[in-house]
């Protein structure tokens, strides 16, 4: 069974983009953070990131890339040398506009789905065995520009929402790391409503 030592969210690092869809990894992890009582500092490289021994979970290491979406693999690999993590040891959390709003998907590999972000992790790394949990952040209209759509913010009402999804991010983390990707995949791959029923 993989071991996560590291857990990566994806955004990027302006004050201007905090509330867009395409920071929804950046909110996860600082959810996972106040959950964990841990601290982002700024690393030797192009990173925030935060480190604890936690009770149950043993050291585990929230990472947060500063250098932009698209590039987000120079800080994993950066930091996957300094901390020797192995591919399979990320979980990265990433947006994703396939999903419907508020749902996730963990997955243990494949391929970027046409993520800059992940694709550039892939790219650094060698390899699309990369752990990676998606959350859903609407569907994007066929008229619609994907760039545009998720540099965009979320509206008034979807940000009411955004602290029960973020929880629920959370549960499905711990679930990883309490009892594995495969049971945490047969639990969380549904709809957020289908979850939310269980």
């Amino acid at each position: 069974m993989p071991v996560v030592k590291c857990i990566c969210g994806l955004g990027n690092p302006e004050k201007e983009y905090a509330k867009t869809r395409h920071n929804v990894g950046f909110m996860a992890l600082d959810a996972l953070a106040d959950r964990w009582g841990l601290f982002f500092v700024a690393g030797k490289g192009d990173f925030f990131y935060a480190k604890g021994e936690l009770e149950n979970y043993g050291t585990i290491s929230l990472l947060k890339p500063t250098t932009y979406m698209n590039n987000s693999g120079i800080a994993l690999l950066d930091f996957s040398q300094k901390e020797s993590i192995r591919p399979g040891e990320f979980l990265v959390i990433l947006d994703d506009f396939s999903l419907p709003f508020g749902s996730i998907r963990i997955r243990l590999s494949g391929s970027s789905g046409g993520h800059r972000g992940l694709e550039s992790i892939i790219l650094a790394l060698g390899t699309e065995d990369i752990p990676r949990l998606r959350i859903g952040i609407g569907t994007l209209e066929s008229s619609s520009d994907p760039v545009s759509f998720v540099l965009s913010p979320f509206t008034d009402k979807e940000m009411k929402e955004i602290p029960n999804i973020l929880n629920l991010v959370c549960e499905a983390v711990e679930e990883i790391l309490d009892n594995g990707f495969e049971q945490a995949m047969n639990k969380y791959n549904r709809t957020k409503k289908e979850v939310e029923n269980a």
